[in-house]
């Protein structure tokens, strides 16, 4: 049976639970397991669970519910919640039984937990190199350490050459920086399997991250030339096209898009359009979503652009109200508590802009914020005064630069110069950086190299 025929009987049973006669509707194990695969593949954790309390119902003595529910927890970032069930669960010496352990104590951040249970996989009677190395690879990657990761893919690569391996390996290589490398591997996976929409996927991917926008259309190519039916990868395409100036073909498709694709596709379509600087297209197609659609949104990054496009836009308001409708926002990602700062400076309620960082004065980072509030209304002093009293208890980086920002504002070059050389004391690269876009001119002046003569009367740059 096929998934979309298993996807019918299962939400039969699901119809059929509502008035408790669940029992119309039968899936065995392996269908289950399938459907649950299915699911976590497409992040639909909540029917992952409904797949997870039906087998429990119906199979009761069926131990793959319990693996399988260790499996949701993990994929839903709850080590501890996965822990707690696996030890109540029959101790095994089994590779893929250790292999949750791995998984849980990554997830925790004790990596010498990890690697005692990497151990015992090693040592299990039961180990295969071919099928365990991988799993391993799995278990450090989903909990966002590739470097762990990488070199279990690699080992498994000794031992069976794959799509799966050299798509994890490529992607692996990608978090890490190594751009050519990452593209050497996923390029590996499409020779091995030149009709896999994974493999081709990853070539897009590994080439639009190392900036190879001809060479990822063409992966986008062969990807249609399987399956014309996903729409979800003409919003990569597009992105290609932005990125090579192609402009009557990104019209084209821009249409297509919005006509044809979900909300969600739309969205992230505009979101391109912000990324091209092009913000007022952005706005026109983000207009083309109800209210209900943006609500739905759930892609932090296409949020920050709608946001970013409402402010540029001049729609203050809509800014406000979405945060204050989705306040959990504000302390998940940084970048959203600046962003209602600048929408309530949009209305001229600057009052309400400097009330509302110190009621959040908990997350960050609401000090950054309000002193740079506080320098731009010509309050610097007072910018100073509060940061000052910050850094007898903290040692940070931004509060530093700003303290020398505000400091040169005030014309105190001895006193700015202290804070950026303390800033610089923790990461010079990121305080440069971070410098030349808070106040440039301080940026230079306090960077700026030096001349000086040598012996042969020849100047010569001294930092």
């Amino acid at each position: 049976m096929d998934i979309q025929q298993l996807l019918v009987k299962f939400h039969k049973w699901l119809d059929y639970d509502q008035f408790g006669t669940s029992q119309t509707a039968f899936l065995d194990s392996d269908e289950l397991e399938e459907l649950f695969e299915y699911f976590i593949e497409m992040s639909e954790y909540d029917l992952a669970q409904k797949v997870v309390d039906y087998g429990r119902e119906m199979h009761p003595h069926d131990d793959v519910f319990d693996s399988l529910q260790v499996e949701l927890y993990l994929a839903c970032r709850m080590p501890q919640e996965a822990l707690q069930l696996l030890e109540h669960m029959p101790p095994s010496e089994e590779p893929i039984f250790l292999s949750y352990f791995v998984s849980c104590y990554a997830q925790l951040g004790n990596e010498g937990k990890a690697q005692d249970y990497v151990r015992r996989i090693y040592s299990s009677p039961l180990f295969d190199p071919k099928r365990d190395l991988y799993e391993i690879g799995v278990s450090f990657n989903e909990a966002d350490m590739p470097e762990y990761a990488i070199h279990f893919f690699k080992s498994a690569a000794e031992y069976e050459q794959s799509v799966d391996v050299y798509t994890a390996i490529a992607y692996c290589e990608n978090a890490l920086g190594s751009g050519k490398s990452a593209i050497e591997y996923a390029e590996k996976a499409a020779a091995c399997d030149p009709y896999s929409l994974n493999a081709w996927f990853c070539c897009m991917t590994c080439y639009l991250n190392n900036g190879q926008f001809a060479e990822a259309e063409k992966a986008i190519d062969y990807y249609l030339a399987i399956d014309d039916t996903d729409k979800s990868i003409y919003v990569y395409k597009l992105a290609t096209l932005l990125s090579q100036n192609k402009t009557d073909q990104a019209a084209q498709l821009t249409k297509q898009i919005a006509t044809e694709g979900s909300a969600n596709d739309i969205a992230r379509m505009a979101s391109l359009y912000m990324t091209a600087e092009q913000p007022d297209t952005a706005l026109t197609i983000f207009d083309l979503l109800q209210a209900e659609q943006i609500e739905q949104l759930d892609d932090r990054s296409v949020i920050e652009s709608y946001l970013e496009c409402m402010l540029t836009g001049k729609r203050y308001d809509v800014v406000v109200d979405y945060l204050d409708r989705h306040a959990y926002l504000l302390q998940e990602d940084s970048i959203f508590l600046p962003m209602k700062v600048d929408a309530y400076v949009g209305l001229e309620q600057t009052d309400k802009a400097i009330q509302f960082c110190h009621d959040n004065m908990h997350i960050f980072p609401a000090r950054t914020t309000l002193a740079n509030l506080l320098i731009d209304q010509d309050r610097a002093e007072e910018a100073l005064d509060m940061l000052e009293q910050e850094l007898k208890h903290c040692n940070d980086l931004s509060m530093y630069l700003m303290a020398a920002h505000a400091a040169w504002c005030l014309n105190d070059r001895q006193l700015s110069k202290k804070y950026f050389s303390k800033a610089m004391s923790i990461n010079k690269k990121l305080s440069v950086k971070l410098a030349t876009i808070l106040n440039n001119d301080m940026a230079d002046f306090f960077t700026k190299k030096k001349k000086t003569k040598t012996a042969t009367g020849r100047k010569q740059n001294k930092q």
